[in-house]
């Protein structure tokens, strides 16, 4: 949780035990990271390292090649071939990171991504309504289906009655040889690398 300090204490609890498989919900990337550092402190390597955190630049940064074998989860990754709508026209994810790279000379991650996919489901309920109502934005919304969801970078969007996302699985994601690789879902997309198990020794 957000706050916590004492890595090493839980670093050795968990090497103690000697689980195949640590999963961690950390709040931010700094946390994942201050728990990969105090893992490697007590020098315990365990066979599988799942974090909530770590597909962010800064994690891999920090790393260096200790990230390889980690895995997380994500709403977008760059490869992802979706393809979405702004002003009414085709606009795919490989669209938005070429126009970002021009507009801010780097890579986006899911950080931008995100923030950009809710602007173009916004977009999107705004030019169908012709408003922007609230209530008649949400209705629009409400009332998306699987044949005729919202469009964006992160994919196809609709809702079910308690306004979660219907057959929207994460993204999972694995650090390999530097760089992060699909590993799940199997099948829905080109370059989905079979998982890496277990996961390299700490260098």
């Amino acid at each position: 949780s957000e706050g916590f300090a004492d890595w090493i204490t839980l670093a050795n609890s968990l090497k103690g035990k000697n689980p195949d498989l640590v999963m961690a919900c950390t709040a931010s990337p700094d946390e994942a990271i201050q728990l990969v550092r105090a893992f490697r402190t007590v020098r315990y390597s365990p066979k599988g390292l799942y974090l909530s955190q770590g597909s962010q630049a800064e994690f891999k940064q920090a790393l260096g090649d200790a990230a390889n074998g980690i895995l997380t989860h994500a709403a977008w990754h760059e490869a992802a071939p979706y393809q979405g709508l702004l002003a009414g026209d085709k606009y795919s994810n490989q669209q938005f990171i070429q126009d970002f790279q021009a507009e801010f000379k780097r890579e986006p991650d899911e950080d931008e991504a995100i923030p950009f996919a809710v602007c173009q489901g916004m977009e999107q309920a705004i030019r169908a309504v012709g408003s922007t109502d609230n209530q008649k934005l949400r209705d629009w919304l409400a009332a998306r289906t699987k044949a005729d969801p919202v469009r964006t970078v992160l994919g196809d969007f609709a809702w079910d009655k308690r306004g979660l996302p219907v057959g929207r699985p994460f993204l999972v994601l694995q650090w390999q040889k530097n760089k992060l690789e699909f590993v799940w879902p199997k099948g829905d997309f080109p370059g989905v690398k079979d998982l890496q198990w277990p996961k390299p020794k700490w260098p």
